[in-house]
């Protein structure tokens, strides 16, 4: 049967119904639902039925419950089940790319959303996941799986909270819903070239896991921590970003031989340091 084409209607809507998932998140399918997938667009909805595809184009808004997708074109892909419903199975995105959630927003230029897996793959310039208080960025792409709520960002990522940034190649970041049903980061760990400035010192290593709950960082592999003109170097720190203690430790396996180095110039301020080169 030949394409239908809706393009020149000048707001064109279809619901469909989605495939149950099992977690819900940054997802435009809400799991274990029966309520529709709403698609809305400007410049109409093609419907290719040989390929099972829904096109939507000009100003697409796509919903389902309290999570939104925007773009300038949306392609959904689905299939025909025994009891003859359209479930809705893929969603490919693309130009302007928006999806919003009660407690984040991503911004892409282009998004994969694999129903099945629950997992969405965002590209393109300007990637970035928002919260109230926490920004993630990535060059590459940015990846969040709905199952295991997660989202994996790469390629000079940075997130950037309460005026502290940390850096890497490769960030990933662990939600979770608070007390009020909304997702937050909690946890995000940080892969080769990391880098975390604060307000006053810079420390750079190889790995780092930052807790977002407790305010406290761990740093491991070949850490340089920066205050002024002073230095420390070690093979892990542990920094208080509520209290502003700073540890650095040394681990006498490693390329340190069990012994912390430290520069201080006269006049500089001091970095609080309570070593033990016989960490394990």
């Amino acid at each position: 049967m030949p394409a239908v084409a809706l393009a020149t209607v000048a707001l064109a809507t279809v619901a469909l119904t989605p495939v149950a998932a099992p977690a819900q998140g940054l997802g435009v399918i809400k799991p274990g639902s029966d309520a529709p997938l709403s698609i809305e667009s400007d410049d109409g909805i093609e419907w290719r039925e040989a390929e099972q595809v829904y096109i939507a184009s000009g100003n697409v808004r796509a919903a389902q419950g309290e999570i939104a997708v925007y773009a300038d074109r949306l392609t959904a892909h689905y299939r025909k089940t025994a009891a003859g419903k359209t479930d809705v199975h893929r969603l490919v995105v693309e130009g302007k790319v928006r999806i919003v959630s009660p407690s984040e927003t991503v911004y892409a230029d282009k998004g994969t959303y694999d129903v099945d897996s629950g997992v969405l793959v965002m590209t393109g310039r300007e990637l970035r996941l928002q919260t109230p208080d926490t920004v993630i960025h990535a060059r590459d792409s940015l990846e969040y799986y709905d199952k295991e709520k997660y989202a994996v960002v790469r390629g000079e990522a940075f997130m950037l909270r309460e005026g502290r940034r940390l850096k890497a190649d490769v960030l990933v970041a662990y939600l979770r819903a608070d007390g009020q049903g909304k997702t937050k980061i909690y946890l995000v760990r940080a892969y080769d070239n990391v880098l975390l400035s604060t307000e006053n010192q810079i420390v750079q290593c190889d790995r780092g896991e930052y807790n977002l709950d407790t305010g406290k960082v761990t740093l491991l592999g070949r850490v340089r921590l920066t205050r002024g003109e002073n230095q420390l170097n070690g093979d892990r720190a542990e920094i208080d970003l509520r209290t502003g203690v700073s540890r650095i430790f040394a681990d006498a396996t490693r390329d340190s031989g069990g012994r912390v180095h430290g520069l201080f110039v006269p006049g500089q301020r001091d970095v609080v340091n309570e070593g033990d080169k016989g960490l394990q």
